[in-house]
């Protein structure tokens, strides 16, 4: 039984991987955004994608692309690039893109590292009656990984469990005032930890999909995220 598990996870591994070289190879053939995600004078909300760990925001296009054809302008915040300094001066990267734009309603779409990134933003402003944002976090090591004691790189060790960067935001007395709900795959080859990326107070919801990056390419949950977006929207309108 335990060889059998071990290579069903394997396969998981190698199927993701795929995914991840899948994702890179999108990102050599078009480095610009879609200009016209940005130009709907009408659109319903703005939302603004938020890649992981040593990912661009190519990623997220297939997403990007829904929310767009579903009337929201997609924001990306290039200077985030492939997302591998510090938490915080992530979230300063995008506090000025959001002092630049104006953008005082939002929702973050955020896979990975980038959910803990826009979770140090939206913390950071939580105090402010005239801002309303949502988070959408796909995959997000809110409890910390483990993986980072087998990669010593300082951008993946910073995610470990004890860094006190992810402890201080999990027990921040603002954290219950935020909107956030937390979609996960039900395998997840990267954020080793127990808890997964269940966020205590808030909706949790597994995904039937398995791999940390395959994931973000699954329709169904592209759907799921339109869906979230659509209550938030609605939320603002009543």
């Amino acid at each position: 039984m335990k060889l059998i598990n071990g290579l069903k996870s394997l396969t998981y591994y190698i199927e993701d991987y795929a995914y991840v070289a899948a994702g890179h190879l999108r990102s050599l053939g078009n480095p610009h955004s879609p200009q016209h995600w940005l130009d709907n004078p009408d659109a319903v909300g703005d939302v603004v994608l938020i890649q992981g760990l040593y990912e661009r925001w190519h990623f997220l296009k297939p997403l990007g692309e829904l929310l767009n054809k579903n009337g929201y302008r997609v924001h990306i915040v290039k200077s985030i690039r492939l997302n591998r300094q510090r938490i915080n001066q992530e979230s300063q990267k995008l506090h000025e893109y959001m002092a630049d734009e104006n953008l005082k309603n939002a929702i973050f779409v955020a896979h990975s590292k980038g959910a803990l990134v826009a979770l140090d933003y939206m913390l950071k402003l939580s105090d402010d009656p005239d801002h309303k944002y949502k988070l959408i976090a796909i995959a997000a090591p809110f409890s910390g990984s483990n993986i980072g004691r087998i990669a010593r790189f300082s951008a993946v060790q910073e995610l470990l469990p004890s860094n006190e960067i992810i402890k201080n935001m999990l027990s921040h007395s603002k954290l219950p005032s935020l909107e956030i709900t937390s979609l996960y795959p039900s395998y997840d080859n990267h954020v080793w930890h127990h808890r997964g990326s269940i966020l205590d107070g808030f909706d949790n919801i597994e995904h039937p999909e398995r791999g940390h990056t395959k994931i973000l390419f699954d329709n169904k949950l592209h759907k799921r995220v339109l869906s979230l977006a659509n209550e938030f929207t609605a939320s603002r309108s009543d």
